[in-house]
């Protein structure tokens, strides 16, 4: 009983000792944390008065020309 013992607890501390070295790897081969760079763009009350963003000068295209979905149908020849 004691000769299943003295196995058991050197296999034990076999694997243990393997999953010790297996996590310092993991652990040194993490790649650091990504830095974030905030940009800033200065505005104030009088240029956001000033110069308002036109939205319908933005979004004209969307609204005034077709999808290309209805274009690629118009140029299919459909038989029904």
């Amino acid at each position: 009983m004691s000769d299943f013992l003295s196995k058991t607890f050197v296999i034990l501390c076999f694997v243990g000792a393997l999953f010790v070295a297996i996590q310092i790897t993991i652990s040194s081969v993490k790649c650091p944390p990504p830095t974030v760079i905030y940009k800033y763009i200065p505005r104030d009350f009088n240029i956001d008065n000033n110069y308002p963003d036109r939205v319908s000068s933005n979004f004209k295209d969307m609204f005034k020309n077709p999808t290309p979905y209805i274009v690629s149908l118009g140029s299919q020849n459909l038989k029904t």
